[in-house]
């Protein structure tokens, strides 16, 4: 996960588990603790648990309140009860205060702007790391359905937590509602998806062919409509890329589809190397609308890979 992203999870999250508190009462005379807050806690727990950082401290905390009581909201413990459960919270919210603290430090603390976060696929050495790079920066200068007038994508840092790229839109729409840039980005993103499905079910079924008891002749003849089945995805793809983005392109038959027919292809290449793009966490909700279907495609193609991977070992 992002630095970043962790850095907005405890911001988003510390008032929820801070709130978490309890008062002297009484039940049959006896001196107890009335805890409140507890579900909004446990709800900002199921958040900060997703921090590999934060996990154990997460879970302690939860583990400190009784069982019978986790799904209720106001509850009565022990003294000794409710200190387990104020060390666990303070342990937390410790760990949560240094790991905001570094961030604010490290001054990436910025405003909130449109972006988007790149996942880069898992590397061995810098040469593959570059490779890939230069395979982004291909589609993004490249692709016609990624250019702007009013605006531009402007790189901003190198995150951690696997690689991460953040860039940044400028530009005076990105100001307001939702940028055009990153609508058209979100749509092309989504055409190279389907575009990949389509290639690999063709390509399987090249393969098929090539075991089939036909003569050379017939075998060619599938092989040229499966080829046009995929160029008519493609073309239809295109199509609807003009429509969403508003850019027509000219000629058909010229460089510009060419360059349009690489950019499909080298991402093909990355997301089967497991690429990922998303909405930056802090953009406006109506940004990361455009970018949530993709993530269950994401969810798709990396447990398919899995599937391989495992197959090959076997």
């Amino acid at each position: 996960m992002k630095l970043r992203n962790i850095y907005f999870i405890c911001k988003d999250n510390y008032d929820a588990i801070d709130n978490l508190s309890a008062v002297n009462d009484r039940v049959d005379g006896r001196m107890c603790r009335e805890v409140s807050g507890w579900s909004d806690a446990l709800q900002a727990l199921m958040n900060t648990r997703d921090i590999k950082s934060l996990e154990i401290e997460s879970d302690e905390l939860i583990d400190a309140v009784p069982e019978i009581f986790r799904t209720k909201d106001t509850f009565h413990v022990e003294t000794d009860e409710w200190d387990r459960i104020f060390f666990a919270k303070s342990t937390l919210l410790r760990t949560m205060n240094d790991t905001m603290n570094l961030y604010r430090k490290m001054g990436l603390d910025t405003e909130n702007r449109s972006g988007i976060d790149i996942k880069l696929p898992r590397f061995e050495d810098f040469t593959e790391f570059v490779s890939y790079v230069n395979e982004l920066e291909f589609v993004f200068s490249k692709c016609p359905f990624l250019q702007s007038k009013d605006e531009k994508l402007q790189f901003e840092n190198v995150d951690v937590g696997s690689t991460w790229l953040t860039f940044l839109v400028g530009g005076s729409t990105a100001l307001v509602g939702v940028s055009i840039l990153l609508n058209n980005i979100a749509a092309f993103i989504d055409k190279c998806i389907i575009l990949r499905s389509h290639y690999l079910t063709v390509e399987k079924q090249k393969q098929d062919l090539e075991n089939q008891k036909k003569t050379q002749q017939e075998k060619e003849i599938i092989l040229q409509f499966l080829t046009d089945m995929y160029k008519k995805e493609v073309d239809a793809a295109i199509k609807e890329l003009e429509e969403v983005t508003d850019y027509r392109v000219e000629n058909k038959d010229g460089d510009e589809i060419g360059r349009i027919n690489q950019c499909f292809e080298k991402m093909r290449y990355l997301f089967d190397k497991g690429l990922q793009i998303y909405a930056s966490i802090d953009a406006p909700a109506e940004t990361k609308k455009l970018f949530e279907p993709l993530e269950m495609k994401y969810l798709e193609i990396g447990k398919k890979q899995e599937l391989l991977e495992k197959k090959e070992e076997t």
